[in-house]
């Protein structure tokens, strides 16, 4: 993926270039981890289908932080996590099928219900606790009680204005323009430590934790260091301003 990402047409210019005549599955991200970039998940189906190419969707941040019509996008199967912007749980998530797959699509631990359809597979592994599943409704009326549109607004707009102000105060860049962010944006680190290494970025992501109290997402792209920042309705500006006052001292 180019970075910064600003348009899509050099992905799926390169997407169709790899596809070849041994290609049998095609896996992506609707919303990157390291560059928190929404990706045209519609335009990228399509074209693997143009190709004879089924699709599957890791939609881990998306349910939550961005509306979803999923067999609207013409993919075959879409995978997504509630716990991460949905409120719910540690260990909730949803899979949803086309229709034409489920006959074939098992869940990797087998039960009682093997063979009596995709619902019922899926519904009954073994002796999982299934806790955390009931209380999904709760979570689900917690979101409509305030509004998902609304929610989705709020932290789109206040994780652009974090955006746009660590960069102005780090002389840095996005990793994806405006349009192509949600509630998450990522903004590259200056200074001498941007090595791209993934135990730096571990290393940093533990001195933020211990002597600032700061949870952040700390990525290695693109041969550097990236700081994600996420927007949730509890939060508000001066988070990030604080953030950014020390972003300088954490890239020397």
């Amino acid at each position: 993926m180019p970075v910064p990402f600003t348009d899509p047409k050099p992905l799926l210019k390169a997407i169709a270039a790899a596809i070849g005549p041994k290609t049998r599955l095609a896996v992506f991200d609707h919303i990157t981890s390291a560059g928190a970039t929404v990706l045209p998940v519609r335009e990228i189906a399509a074209l693997c289908r143009e190709h004879g190419v089924p699709v599957a969707i890791d939609g881990a941040h998306a349910p939550g932080q961005v509306s979803l019509d999923v067999p609207a996008l013409g993919v075959d199967w879409y995978v997504g996590n509630l716990h991460k912007w949905a409120f719910a749980a540690k260990g909730t998530g949803v899979i949803w099928c086309a229709p034409e797959r489920q006959a074939a699509t098992h869940p990797v631990a087998i039960s009682h219900n093997l063979g009596q359809g995709f619902t019922a597979e899926f519904d009954y592994c073994g002796t999982r606790d299934n806790s955390h599943w009931l209380a999904v409704p709760a979570a689900l009326d917690y979101i409509a009680g305030l509004g998902a549109e609304p929610i989705q607004e709020y932290n789109r707009a206040l994780a652009k204005d974090a955006c746009e102000l660590l960069t102005e105060a780090w002389g840095s860049e996005a990793a994806a323009s405006a349009e192509y962010h949600a509630a998450m944006a990522s903004v590259r680190l200056p200074g001498a430590r941007n090595d791209g290494d993934r135990m730096a970025a571990h290393r940093l992501a533990l001195r933020l934790n211990e002597e600032y109290g700061l949870t952040l997402g700390v990525m290695a792209l693109d041969g550097g260091l990236w700081i994600r920042v996420s927007a949730q309705i509890y939060n508000e500006i001066g988070d990030y301003e604080r953030l950014a006052a020390i972003g300088k001292e954490l890239a020397g």
